[in-house]
């Protein structure tokens, strides 16, 4: 990730850009039809753009991000780790930069809304997600501290691309709630290395079961 700091008069901390490598483990069982479902592997790619204000209000940091995600080939099995679709999304996030409980506990808030193209006969379609985690600091070396959180959430979409082929073309939402295990570096908490947990409730078009994602930020 490269940044660029304290630039012009605008108030800006920070500008940085950066990539996405996330990986996916997608598995669903069904008794009715007495069989299971997997997928699992690297997504594809994406680039974003980061901006943080200087000013923080009070221990909390908002940030915002632009995203551009270029998918891996999807292939047309019943579950899929991406949709062959290229999307770009912006997000809001709030996080506590410094402690607000013992064991130096960290909250952090997500806004996300996504923007996917067209795809052979398939319409565009765009999704929104809510994620709130929180949780302690369960080691820290040097600059670097592990982190676990609990994390909950809901998503709406307007095609469930991501459920595999059974939802392609229909509106959905679901509730999330899981854990999420990070490695941050430096002083504003930031994670360059996170796994997430989660399982699927109060599901409409979707398919119900244990989601893992794996997430890597490097440098450039």
């Amino acid at each position: 990730m490269s940044q660029i700091t304290d630039c012009g008069p605008y108030g800006i901390d920070v500008v940085s850009a950066g990539v996405d490598i996330p990986y996916r483990d997608s598995y669903f069982e069904s008794s009715e039809l007495t069989a299971s479902f997997r997928a699992r592997g690297v997504t594809g790619l994406g680039a974003f753009l980061d901006w943080r204000p200087k000013r923080t209000i009070g221990p909390i940091a908002p940030s915002f991000r632009i995203q551009y995600f270029r998918p891996g080939p999807g292939g047309d099995q019943p579950i899929t780790i991406n949709d062959d679709i290229s999307t770009t999304s912006a997000s809001f996030h709030l996080l506590t930069v410094r402690p607000i409980y013992p064991m130096s506990g960290r909250a952090a808030l997500e806004v996300t809304v996504l923007h996917g193209g067209s795809h052979e006969s398939l319409p565009r379609y765009v999704s929104a997600e809510v994620l709130a985690a929180t949780g302690p600091r369960l080691a820290r070396w040097r600059d670097e501290s592990f982190l676990i959180s609990v994390a909950g959430g809901y998503r709406v979409v307007t095609a469930a691309r991501q459920e595999g082929n059974f939802f392609a073309n229909r509106n959905g939402h679901a509730g999330v709630a899981g854990l999420m295990f990070s490695l941050t570096r430096g002083a504003d908490s930031r994670d360059w290395l996170s796994v997430t947990v989660t399982r699927d409730v109060s599901v409409k078009n979707g398919l119900r079961g244990w989601r893992a994602t794996a997430g890597i930020r490097t440098t450039f």
